[in-house]
């Protein structure tokens, strides 16, 4: 499943804000992104554009205004429980272009 830029929803996310509920929907995703740049020279307007980034992660939220992923899970801890997301990543939702689902494939 992905959710193209195309896919804007009535609050302009681009990302349906309902939050992930189900097990398919916490799994592991890639986030294709736009980010920032501003040059400190005499570089031409022309010359200056937005990269475009993918990150990929375990779906831990994702609301009208972020999308977080992270990509370490706990297998085995005395502190915390199994599945457990550490080394988060926050999205703003505006800068999201794609969230694909990855599905595990059978070998």
């Amino acid at each position: 499943m992905a959710i193209g830029s195309s896919d804007i929803t009535t609050d302009d996310s681009r990302v349906d804000s309902s939050g992930a509920t189900t097990a398919k929907e916490k799994g592991l995703v890639q986030i294709v992104w736009r980010d920032i740049l501003q040059t400190s020279d005499w570089t031409p307007h022309k010359d200056v554009t937005c990269p475009t980034f993918c990150s990929i992660g375990w779906l831990i939220s994702r609301d009208g205004k972020e999308i977080k992923i992270g990509n370490t899970l706990v297998v085995s801890s005395a502190d915390d429980p199994p599945g457990t997301p550490y080394a988060v990543t926050s999205f703003p939702t505006g800068c999201v272009e794609n969230i694909i689902f990855l599905e595990k494939k059978e070998q």
